[in-house]
């Protein structure tokens, strides 16, 4: 499922505003093109649809009392918990400030996410952008993914293989 932002553009308030859509990630169309402009439709048809009023499994969740959600995610078993929820697999993305960041006067060059893994979810991956990179940060369940560095390769060859279908130089910053 993808992360789905409902705040207004004028929306300052600290908050979280957020709802998920099941989206494909069309693994079963080779063509790297084709499949990204599948998985483009799709986000875009999910988007449109959360902004019009649609509500998402998210919703329903953050009404949860906390030790009701805790003790429903806890009985029914992750496999179960993921069904409830429409995938096992969390993508988000977050536009950065395209301005320099510093902390105690270094600049910050890189900076990767770290998310959570709730009940049912086997990995969550969480990109933050700022108009000259892409910075991704991987967290998985470890009992689900036992290798995740393998799944990252994955990640890299696909994003490396569309870089180089658009033309533009692609440089891997990795940190591990």
């Amino acid at each position: 499922g993808i992360a789905i932002s409902l705040r207004s553009e004028d929306d300052r308030e600290l908050s979280n505003k957020v709802t998920n859509a099941p989206v494909t990630l069309a693994t079963d169309i080779a063509d790297p093109v084709k499949r990204l402009q599948k998985i483009h439709s799709a986000a875009t048809r999910a988007k449109a649809s959360a902004h019009g009023g649609g509500k998402g499994t998210m919703e329903f969740v953050q009404n949860l009392p906390p030790l009701f959600l805790t003790v429903l995610a806890e009985s029914v078993g992750a496999e179960q918990a993921a069904h409830l929820i429409g995938s096992n697999i969390v993508i988000s993305t977050m536009r950065g400030d395209s301005k320099p960041r510093y902390m105690a006067g270094a600049r910050i060059d890189s900076m990767y996410p770290v998310s959570v893994i709730a009940a049912g979810i086997a990995v969550n991956l969480t990109c933050i952008s700022d108009g000259n990179s892409l910075d991704i940060g991987l967290t998985v369940n470890p009992d689900t993914i036992r290798d995740p560095w393998s799944l990252m390769k994955d990640v890299e060859e696909e994003l490396a293989a569309l870089k180089k279908l658009s033309g533009k130089r692609y440089r891997k910053r990795a940190r591990r």
